[in-house]
């Protein structure tokens, strides 16, 4: 009975392993080796990259988003003005809202 159990937790492995292989193969590895090679690669290279310029990169980036929702916010005050004194909007003019440009 135990050798019968045995062998069938290594068919399970075995197909298990398979399976993986299979996977990796989908998406681009030749097998475990490969992707382990890979994982080095990328840990490698963030590892030359500092946090300091991670956050400073980030912050940058948010500092950015914050100037272009207030620029939108401003462009859609302009539009809701435009739109209030009834000037600007021409019926060849697909729309006046100044929102869809920026979405």
């Amino acid at each position: 009975m135990l050798n019968e159990e045995l062998r069938q937790e290594t068919d399970e492995v075995l197909r298990s392993h398979g399976e993986f292989l299979r996977r990796l193969g989908d998406n681009g590895f030749a097998g475990v080796a490969e992707l382990v090679q890979r994982y080095e690669q990328v840990r490698s290279a963030a590892a030359a990259i500092s946090r300091d310029e991670l956050d400073a990169a980030q912050a940058r980036v948010s500092a950015l988003l914050e100037q272009l929702v207030a620029a939108r916010d401003q462009i859609q005050q302009l539009s809701g003005i435009v739109g209030a004194m009834g000037v600007g909007a021409s019926e060849d003019q697909e729309s006046a809202d100044p929102r869809e440009a920026l979405d």
